[in-house]
């Protein structure tokens, strides 16, 4: 008779991974992960996925005589606000460390907004892959620190609102 023994349900932090692994017996046989698109590798018995929602996996074997079973696997997903600036950025154009980003997994929303001393706003966008390279109208400003604010919301239906500090160093 064919077989299969799986990972546990499972809960994982936002943007995290999830390890999970099947047996099939006997063995020799295929595997398939669903929703294959989440998964490293998803004709492997163990394998690493990273949902952004909560998702029930579905792992299908098929024995080396043709024989199909499948089971299911709940990876459950833990909605924490990790949303975050790094203090300091260095826009020296070394290709390190040159852009600031609002960081953090899952966000689906967001208004990322930098200001100088004054109040005056440096840099502003609606895309989390858009940084702010430390210019303004075109010029590189010089060595300061300046104020960020981020509203977001989050893809567990969190929003929030942060605010701090970040200094242009060169």
């Amino acid at each position: 008779m064919d077989s299969m023994d799986v990972s546990n349900d499972t809960l994982i932090e936002m943007g995290g991974a999830a390890y999970l692994a099947a047996n099939g017996f006997p063995g020799g046989g295929t595997y398939n992960w669903i929703p294959n698109d989440i998964f490293e590798c998803p004709n492997c018995p163990e394998t690493v996925g990273s949902p952004l929602i909560p998702t029930n996996v579905i792992v299908q074997y098929i024995s080396p005589e043709g024989c199909a079973i499948q089971d299911t696997i709940f990876v459950g997903i833990d909605f924490k606000d990790v949303i975050d600036v790094p203090n300091s950025f260095s826009p020296d154009d070394n290709g390190v460390n040159d852009k600031v980003y609002l960081k953090g997994p899952g966000i689906v929303t967001m208004t990322f907004r930098i200001f100088d001393r004054y109040g005056q706003k440096m840099f502003e966008t609606s895309n989390q892959s858009e940084g702010w390279d430390g210019t303004f109208n075109g010029r590189k400003l010089p060595p300061a620190t300046f104020a960020w604010t981020a509203e977001y919301s989050l893809i567990g239906g969190l929003t929030g609102v942060k605010a701090g500090t970040i200094t242009l160093i060169k």
